[in-house]
């Protein structure tokens, strides 16, 4: 595992020589120690898994992601995703939903979706990278990150981690994100930071029956550090049983770079919707949190949240709502 890759990834660097150092170890030694950790656990239980993916197929771009019980917006996250030119998901099931499956079993059957069911271990915790007596819990999204790329990251051109509520698209004059992605050399880089704009409730109480992307315009001014990593098939290391929800662990390769959002925030785009409205979003913290976020929302963040995105977004997105509107349907 190559810590320093990790230090890139970093969006706040340390001051100074050891600072530099402490972080280098934080993150070799932790990240070395999990990924141990990660490898065994995956290895103790069999998933349940719907493999789509075999026989070498190779895809230009696609998309890994965690969920629970999202139904409601499966189908139109999967069919943005389609017409943005995705070729494959890997889809993790945190809830092991039979009703989930059912929704999936058309993409399924046509080699577009790998569901692999994923609910929590029965393992609570596991030591601490200094194997002290202190615990921590190994987080169910990054685990399944790391099962992903151990598997599958060579058969990806780009690989993407994303989650439910969160759509990824090229902006203009690019159409796919195999298109818009092609600016980048595949030699030379390992990966890339992607920003996302954070939307709020847009003043909706529930559910208004329209598309995610139709219904809430507005946003949080700026970016607020929401961001997540494009990675390079080539260059993920598929040795690290356990990923970081927003960027992954690459292999040793001094003539590749990453790229930060400064290279591609005028190419491709993130648009976050975590709150929705009042009533998805306390149906959100309630039933459908993954791992460890489970319990620790708040119902009282969804009012300033509210005041918090008041900011008109450009509607850049919007343009691929006849589409989607008409697949829908």
């Amino acid at each position: 595992m190559d810590g320093a890759e990790n230090m890139a990834n970093s969006r706040t660097p340390p001051r100074g020589m050891m600072g530099a150092l402490r972080t280098f170890k934080h993150f070799a030694v932790t990240g070395l120690w999990n990924s141990i950790a990660a490898r065994k656990l995956l290895a103790k239980y069999s998933l349940d898994t719907i493999e789509t993916d075999l026989g070498g197929h190779h895809h230009p771009v696609a998309i890994v992601a965690i969920f629970k019980g999202e139904d409601e917006y499966l189908r139109e996250w999967l069919e943005f995703h389609l017409i943005v030119g995705v070729s494959h998901f890997y889809l993790y099931d945190n809830g092991n939903s039979e009703a989930s499956r059912v929704i999936l079993e058309p993409y399924i059957k046509q080699g577009l979706v790998t569901y692999l069911a994923f609910p929590e271990f029965p393992e609570p915790t596991l030591r601490n990278r200094y194997g002290k007596d202190q615990f921590r819990k190994l987080s169910m999204q990054n685990l399944a990150y790391g099962d992903c790329t151990s598997k599958h990251a060579r058969q990806c051109d780009w690989l993407v981690k994303i989650d439910l509520d969160e759509f990824i698209y090229p902006l203009a004059p690019y159409n796919t994100l195999d298109a818009a992605f092609s600016r980048f050399d595949k030699k030379r880089i390992k990966g890339f930071t992607v920003l996302a704009a954070r939307f709020g409730p847009s003043g909706n109480i529930s559910r208004s029956g329209l598309p995610v992307i139709e219904t809430f315009g507005m946003r949080n001014p700026g970016y607020d550090n929401d961001w997540k990593s494009v990675g390079n098939g080539a260059f993920i290391n598929r040795g690290a049983g356990y990923h970081g929800a927003h960027s992954f662990y690459y292999r040793f390769a001094p003539w590749a770079r990453i790229l930060a959002d400064e290279n591609t925030r005028d190419i491709v785009r993130i648009n976050h919707y975590y709150i929705k409205s009042r009533d998805e979003y306390l149906d959100k913290i309630q039933f459908h949190a993954v791992g460890h976020k489970a319990g620790k929302e708040v119902p009282d963040k969804w009012p300033l949240a509210n005041d918090e995105a008041s900011h008109p977004d450009d509607g850049s997105i919007l343009r691929f709502l006849p589409t989607l509107k008409a697949r829908l349907r």
